[in-house]
């Protein structure tokens, strides 16, 4: 009834100060007056309810249901409130938790409970507010229960991480202990390990001169070397020493490969088109085509190279191009 109403259907902002009026005792005709001039309350009249202003009685049906539920409500909000309060009180003193102590107390209000309605003989309503306090005692205590379950996990996780760092850290002890870090090399080993890798022979090849290439400092025994203006032509050392060596510029390097890897696609190499597709669409070393880009890139995917199928489906995201 008063949960339907007019005032019911009211903005929840306008139905607190309605309440807040009936809670001071203002006079009904003063609060149906007051709603009835206010715009927001016209628009919900005018929308539900054919414009039909706030009565006495719909002031009255909301006395009796939408008002006591708010007061019951307020009712609630304050003994939370102290029970909170007194919750800190006994934190401060160090007693039991507070909903321990909300426990016990609710134990022995609800045997006093049951002890009256066995005196007093069958009560609907005693024993339907029994059953309400059964069942607030009941969600009292599966809240501790899994306050408690909640810490333990957290103690379990707390413990799991430590044990978890422990053995991090005897696995890298022992990883230590099998690869123990190395040595620095010296600058002899450096030279050999670099002629080595490079396959240099320093007998028969006169980069260095006899100096180690990660010794910056120059032989002080060897004279310094005549000004560039005094030299003569053919003291100029060859640049290429090796005439067997073919050095070629970066662009002549990449023109090769070019050539190679056109070579390799025309003759249906899967890598070569997926290589050639690549090419022409970033433009590296041949103008950018998006469209010789699909049709490289689908001949390798043709053949099966997971590559160029990625690509492809990459390119069409990318440029709009239809796969």
């Amino acid at each position: 009834m008063s949960r339907i109403g007019k005032i019911a259907r009211l903005p929840e902002q306008v139905r607190e100060q309605v309440n807040r009026r009936l809670q001071d005792g203002e006079n009904g005709r003063e609060i149906i007056t007051w709603l009835n001039s206010m715009d927001e309350v016209k628009t919900v009249l005018a929308q539900g309810f054919g414009s039909h202003e706030i009565t006495d009685s719909n002031l009255s049906d909301w006395r009796l249901g939408g008002y006591r539920d708010w007061e019951a409500q307020q009712i609630a909000l304050a003994e939370a409130r102290r029970v909170m309060s007194e919750g800190r009180e006994l934190a401060e003193t160090g007693n039991k938790a507070l909903a321990d102590n909300l426990a016990v107390w609710l134990t022995g209000r609800y045997v006093l409970a049951t002890r009256k309605l066995l005196e007093n003989g069958d009560d609907e309503s005693a024993w339907k507010l029994l059953r309400e306090l059964c069942h607030d005692l009941v969600a009292l205590r599966r809240g501790d229960h899994g306050a408690e379950w909640l810490r333990i996990e957290r103690e379990k996780l707390k413990l799991l991480r430590k044990k978890q760092h422990s053995d991090r850290e005897k696995l890298k002890q022992e990883i230590l202990k099998e690869n123990p870090p190395r040595e620095v090399l010296s600058d002899e080993e450096k030279e050999r390990r670099w002629n080595q890798i490079f396959g240099i022979c320093p007998d028969s090849y006169p980069m260095h001169g006899g100096r180690s290439p990660f010794d910056p400092t120059p032989d002080s025994a060897s004279p310094p070397p005549p000004p560039p203006e005094a030299a003569p032509a053919a003291s100029f050392p060859n640049p290429n020493p090796n005439p067997n060596l073919n050095l070629q510029t970066p662009e002549e390097s990449q023109a090769r490969e070019l050539q190679q890897v056109t070579a390799l696609a025309e003759k249906g190499d899967a890598y070569g088109e997926y290589c050639l597709g690549t090419r022409y669409r970033d433009g590296f070393g041949v103008p950018k085509d998006l469209a010789k880009a699909r049709e490289w890139l689908g001949k390798a995917a043709s053949q099966g190279f997971g590559n160029a199928v990625r690509e492809l489906h990459v390119l069409a995201l990318r440029s709009g191009i239809e796969v």
